[in-house]
């Protein structure tokens, strides 16, 4: 805007060209079949690349059939000195290129662009020019009619204008046509003949002002306004006593509170469905004394929708910093068919907007009785990739798979407002709103429901070390020179304070920023009885600037208190939340975290996977960091994980890399398999909490870096085969089964949950004791790629099962010597099946044998010698809980039908007179 000089009011018009958006075509109205000039304006929207000398356009189409936001036909080298794209310096920072839009493009055959794209760069690439918000920008390519005209400048369709200030209007029509110009219906110009006026207006009249132009050629006539205020006039008034930031709404009152955190703003504006969109004094909103606040009241009946936006110093709309739904113009026009969603008023506004509908509040959810922590068995997993649908809804009808297998908490990738559609979830922009592409805050309140039904805790994977761009959090708070947070914003750090950040760099040491991420984390507890937070890069909650990860790791006792005074707040709302921080700081520095009750991941994806590779050397294979004794930890707060969605899949190395010795073969999909289930068994033979990572039991055998062509390159946020038909391979049901039996002992089996256990996981021959009053047990496998002879000793001498096989072992001395295969690994049991309330126990394993083992629909029991006395047998699960019962004659074979058992490792215990004795089978 500029300044009116001495104060004179101009009503006439006046012809010089004057930009007012980042990007104008000459001619306004073209067609793809159609040479145009691109005028670029460095100074308008992001202005990364002001007065850079040189500027390159990066730039594609948009089609109908190609989806919103979707480039194609991209022009540009990035980062090279590209004479297609290479813009004409036409001087005042704006910059040039001309083409012809079918051939520039190479669009040959089609037909249906809808919008040309546009990033501008320098030569490196280095610096760029994109909207304000930082993101690319778009050039609807118009319809044209017979007739046709629009505002080509103001951009938008609210303005405020502050006292003594101008603004620039251009109009332009399809044809020659008489254009009149009204301020609230009083004319203040008009031109005959014309299919471009351009002018700049001085308003005098404080207040409301509706600008409105009326074009007409013969016949044909077009009108169109825009509103603005001149000299806004602020009213001073503090919060009412309770009111949160975001929308507050009193059913009984039916009014709709609207409050932002904004200090060293001038003026903030709400505009919505309720005043149509228009820019009026009525609704801006009041300041607080302090400058700090903004909040305003809105009446909203019963079953209406708002949808709102801020309109923040004339400059920035932006949506609601704290909303629950956000329309996005562009990227819901990717979501699912059939979802809900309010017609968006592209008529009236842009950008994003809030929804709230007073007739779509929740339901409380049922008490939930969540697993202890040192219970968890966690399946992490990225909707996305996981289901064709993507749905939360789909997700709650396959909680029955999870729960089968053992699972007792499910831990979803992001699942809060993030850029675009296809995602992992970590570039985040609303931290309190669901992203549609999974489905409404219905369906996953009802997911949630259902997951405790099945006994299944849900934990959030939350991201609050950044965010990105499009958040209203970032664009409130702008450095447009230097294209990067201001230095005023109480929100971000201008330079971010680590060297992992990606995004723009939360300050966790501003009261602001801790009462954003307080005020998030509570609305998941109290809308949807979440069950706990995954904290992603909690590491990066640090004021303390450090350039590698070294100097980020070292002990800081300002993130130590950060981190607790938000877990303590969440304890204050619910004492059984879990908090799981993605720290990987100093291990005195994560003692402190754990001691005061939070949970650590514990990465052993390197190590389990030189491991079932049959690497070794210099302690590659050591899986000691997943015990949290061998940390030096007093309780077992390790969340432990050979897989994550950060790290390559152990199938997918072991076929690929995999070590081999002779006829043995690790690259071998059998031996790779097995070798895989040997991992899981001391992986969940080791005392504390686990997290496993999506299909990991089936084996998972795609790169985490596997391109959407299949490629393997540098492709990690791709999206991945979805694989369920995995289950129907004969090995890999192996393996699967190996996890249910692993992860039934540990989360049932209190000998998998005592804190007597030793860990001897250095060599490559692993051993782990388990000692407790409920009984012993011994977990060895060899992972090495040759034989080894071991000599192990046991607690107690006598008969122990291996509870994954049919065998058993008779030890003597207080010890065992093993000839161990490449792979072979047993899971050893004392007499713990053996019923204490029997007496002189004659074991009769050596005349009993059944098969088929592995069976399918039935197992026989086969007595080589005849007993005298009728035998009771009772088959029982991998705890000792009796399945089916039933009893026979001394016939020497007999049948029992387990078709109705689910796929696992069983044992079938036989009782006589004579004797007892338990032999395992495994159920296909």
């Amino acid at each position: 805007m500029k300044k009116a000089p001495g104060g004179l009011v101009i009503l006439l018009f006046v012809q010089a060209f004057v930009t007012a958006q980042i990007v104008t075509i000459e001619p306004a109205f073209f067609t793809i079949e159609d040479e145009i000039t691109i005028t670029f304006d460095a100074t308008k929207g992001s202005r990364g690349l002001e007065n850079v000398n040189q500027v390159y356009a990066h730039t594609g189409v948009i089609t109908q059939s190609g989806g919103a936001a979707n480039w194609q036909f991209v022009q540009g080298n990035w980062g090279a000195d590209d004479v297609k794209v290479k813009m004409t310096n036409i001087g005042e920072n704006k910059h040039q290129l001309t083409i012809d839009i079918r051939q520039f493009y190479g669009l040959n055959n089609i037909s249906d662009v809808t919008e040309l794209a546009f990033v501008f760069r320098n030569i490196d690439g280095s610096k760029e020019g994109k909207t304000t918000s930082g993101g690319d920008i778009f050039i609807t390519i118009p319809e044209i009619t017979s007739f046709d005209a629009f505002f080509q400048s103001p951009t938008g369709r609210q303005l405020v204008v502050e006292q003594g200030e101008s603004f620039d209007i251009d109009i332009v029509t399809s044809v020659s046509s008489r254009i009149a110009i009204y301020d609230n219906e009083i004319l203040i110009g008009e031109e005959n003949g014309v299919t471009k006026l351009e002018t700049s207006y001085w308003p005098t009249t404080r207040g409301n002002h509706v600008l409105r132009f009326e074009a007409t050629s013969g016949n044909f006539s077009k009108t169109d306004i825009f509103t603005f205020v001149y000299d806004p006039d602020v009213q001073v008034a503090n919060m009412p006593e309770g009111l949160e930031y975001g929308l507050n709404y009193d059913a009984q009152e039916k009014i709709a509170s609207l409050a932002i955190y904004a200090p060293f703003k001038e003026h903030v504006f709400v505009i919505g469905n309720f005043n149509n969109f228009q820019l009026q004094n009525d609704w801006l909103m009041n300041r607080s004394e302090d400058g700090f606040d903004w909040w305003i009241e809105v009446p909203l009946d019963n079953d209406e929708e708002l949808l709102y936006q801020y309109f923040v110093d004339g400059n920035l709309k932006i949506a609601d910093p704290l909303s629950t739904i956000i329309l996005d113009p562009i990227h819901d026009q990717g979501l699912p068919n059939g979802t809900m969603l309010p017609e968006y008023p592209r008529e009236l506004t842009d950008g994003h907007l809030s929804y709230y509908s007073n007739s779509q509040e929740l339901e409380p959810t049922p008490v939930f009785d969540e697993p202890q922590k040192e219970d968890l068995v966690i399946y992490e997993l990225l909707l996305r990739d996981f289901l064709g649908s993507h749905s939360f809804k789909d997700l709650k009808d396959t909680l029955s798979y999870l729960k089968e297998l053992g699972i007792n908490a499910i831990e979803l990738m992001p699942i809060q407002e993030f850029e675009a559609n296809d995602s992992w979830g970590y570039n985040p922009s609303y931290h309190m709103a669901l992203d549609k592409y999974y489905g409404s805050p219905e369906e996953f309140q009802e997911l949630v429901v259902e997951a405790h039904n099945h006994g299944m805790a849900v934990i959030l994977d939350v991201v609050y070390n950044h965010a990105f761009g499009q958040s209203p959090l970032v664009q409130l708070y702008w450095d447009q020179q230097l294209n990067r947070p201001s230095a005023e914003s109480p929100y971000f750090n201008p330079i971010s304070k680590h060297p992992f950040n990606v995004g723009y760099d939360f300050n966790h040491e501003s009261e602001a920023t801790k009462n954003y991420v307080k005020q998030t984390l509570k609305y998941w507890i109290d809308k949807f009885n979440i069950d706990g937070f995954r904290f992603d890069l909690s590491k990066g909650f640090t004021q303390n600037y450090s350039s590698n990860d070294l100097d980020m790791s070292a002990y800081d006792a300002s993130r130590i208190s950060t981190l607790t005074e938000y877990a303590k707040f969440i304890w204050s709302i619910d004492e059984k939340q879990y908090v799981i921080l993605e720290h990987f700081a100093t291990n005195e520095e994560e003692l402190e975290l754990a001691n005061s009750g939070m949970m650590l991941w514990g990465n052993g994806n390197y190590n389990f996977n030189e491991a079932t590779m049959g690497y070794h050397e210099d302690g590659k294979s050591d899986f000691s960091g997943q015990s949290y004794k061998d940390r030096g930890w007093n309780a077992p707060h390790v969340v432990g994980y050979m897989e994550s969605h950060d790290e390559e899949r152990l199938m997918y190395k072991n076929l690929q890399f995999g070590n081999s010795d002779g006829s043995y073969n690790v690259k071998n999909l059998e031996v790779a398999l097995k070798r895989n289930a040997m991992a899981a068994v001391f992986f969940f033979s080791i005392p504390g909490p686990k997290m496993l990572w999506q299909f990991g039991e089936l084996g998972y055998d795609y790169s985490i870096n596997r391109c959407t062509n299949g490629n393997v390159n540098d492709c990690r946020l791709d999206r991945k085969p979805i694989r369920w038909d995995y289950q129907n391979d004969e090995s890999r049901r192996l393996l699967l089964e190996t996890y249910r039996t692993m992860i039934a002992f540990k989360t049932q089996d209190p000998l998998f949950k005592t804190t007597d256990f030793r860990p001897l996981l250095g060599q490559e021959v692993k051993v782990i004791y388990l000692n407790s009053a409920e009984g012993n047990g011994l977990v060895i496998g060899n992972f090495d790629i040759k034989a080894w002879e071991v000599g192990v000793d046991f607690v107690k001498n006598g008969i122990w099962h291996d509870a994954l096989s049919s065998d058993s072992i008779n030890v003597t001395n207080g010890h065992y010597d093993f000839v161990l295969e490449p792979g072979e690994y047993h899971l050893f049991l004392d007499d713990k099946f053996v019923s204490t309330s029997v007496t002189d126990l004659k074991d009769l394993g050596a005349n009993i044998s059944l098969y088929p083992n592995p069976t399918e629909d039935m197992i026989t029991i086969d007595i080589q010698e005849l007993v005298d006395t009728p035998i009771q047998f009772e088959i029982l699960d991998q705890i000792g809980r009796t399945i089916q019962s039933g009893s026979f004659s001394s016939s020497m074979e007999y049948g029992v039908n387990i078709q109705d058992l689910r796929p696992g490792h069983y044992f079938v215990k036989l009782n006589s007179t004579e004797g007892q004795s338990i032999v395992p089978f495994i159920k296909l």
